[in-house]
């Protein structure tokens, strides 16, 4: 049996993506993974799976500051795993865990490195969310500094793969003969339960004929995004509400906001529920928003993230801003709105009464998507990845 070793800068609660990589490994191709992950309280054996070893080694803490930790311990450590179950591929999962791989790679030059770049560093400048000048500067130094090491370090990668097209061209401007493969964050399969959607409507205190705009993820937005989608939100009609799926921390943001009394009769919150049961609380919904607008951020701009599936697979149409990715799906398939965010105060209350007014059409459309976009289709690139990797 082959083994491979899979690096993660998490805890794999799990993380929804290298799940569905995982899971392909040990039951298609038949591999055994060991995965270096960071700590947690959770059992070590999550998923009971008897070829899946994983290793809650690192301090998540620590290793986003890794060039001032090294983790020379760890890295021992999983030296000694590499030897002793005669592991031949790395698959790194974003730039640190690709700078601790080439760096087990400069040490043992036989292991061939995957790339799982979830985000283009380069284009992630992350600092610009910082008020004081001190944590700008410094937040910017090391965002220049962690843009040069992805980019030297793609030079020892064997395979790269990233969520969308647009990413992949941003790749390939970095290093030309790289090659590259795109895997979308489509959603694996998940029962559907129809009954515990008057659960979760009871919960949140609604009711079925109820017009619900759901937001999924983090809030990766600057003031003025806030701003603008507050004003938008103050524009509904009376029995209109937003749902808001997110964590503390972004809730914080939206209740500490000077217009959230304003609002706050329109506004849901509830917690990230597990991935086996997003689909069936997402359904509650009559339309998914996606706000994702930093044209400047090239990983945003071009990003591609599962809420866009989850909600095509939960039946949802989409009222999404203009990013070349999002536009390219909601408008081949018309399964939804576009919006520019510049044009009017409005424009979320156009866009959501345009979504219920054709939602039967909407629906119809949204059946052939789910159809097409599937994750046996995209597994199919990564055990070609996988096996072309080992064949080289």
């Amino acid at each position: 049996m082959r083994n491979i070793l899979i690096i993660l800068d998490n805890e794999y609660k799990p993380d929804p993506r290298v799940k569905k990589h995982i899971d392909c490994l040990l039951n298609d191709l038949n591999f055994e993974v060991h995965l270096i992950c960071t700590e947690s309280n959770q059992k070590e054996n999550d998923d009971n799976h008897p070829n899946l070893h994983i290793y809650r080694m690192m301090n998540q803490r620590q290793l986003f500051q890794y060039y001032k930790y090294h983790f020379e311990k760890e890295l021992e450590f999983i030296e000694d795993i590499i030897r002793e179950n005669n592991i031949l591929n790395i698959l790194a999962n974003d730039h640190l865990c690709l700078e601790i791989s080439c760096k087990l790679k400069r040490k043992m030059n036989h292991l061939k490195i995957i790339y799982d770049a979830h985000e283009f560093i380069s284009g992630w400048p992350y600092y610009q969310y910082e008020k004081n000048w001190f944590n700008y500067f410094k937040g910017a130094m090391v965002h220049i500094f962690f843009s040069h090491k992805e980019k030297s370090n793609l030079k020892k990668v064997n395979s790269l793969m990233t969520v969308s097209e647009g990413l992949r061209e941003e790749y390939l401007k970095l290093y030309p003969s790289l090659n590259t493969s795109v895997i979308r964050n489509i959603p694996p399969s998940f029962k559907e339960n129809r009954s515990s959607n008057v659960d979760y409507l009871k919960k949140l205190g609604l009711n079925q004929n109820q017009k619900i705009l759901i937001h999924s993820g983090n809030l990766y937005y600057k003031d003025f995004i806030l701003d603008f989608l507050l004003n938008n939100i103050a524009q509904f009609k009376e029995d209109w509400r937003i749902l808001f799926l997110i964590k503390n921390s972004d809730r914080h943001r939206i209740t500490n906001h000077k217009l959230y009394q304003k609002v706050q009769d329109k506004i849901l919150f509830h917690d990230f529920v597990p991935y086996n049961e997003l689909k069936n609380f997402l359904s509650i919904g009559t339309a998914g928003l996606i706000l994702n607008y930093k044209p400047e951020w090239k990983s945003h701009w071009h990003s591609l993230p599962n809420r866009i599936f989850d909600y095509i697979h939960a039946g949802l149409p989409i009222i999404s801003t203009k990013q070349p990715e999002f536009e390219k799906i909601v408008n081949s398939y018309n399964i939804g709105v576009t919006f520019d965010i510049s044009k009017n105060n409005n424009i979320m209350k156009i866009s959501f009464q345009k979504i219920i007014e054709n939602a039967f059409n909407f629906k119809k459309k949204l059946s052939s998507a789910q159809k097409e976009m599937v994750w046996s289709k995209e597994k199919e690139r990564l055990i070609e990845i996988i096996k072309n990797v080992n064949h080289d």
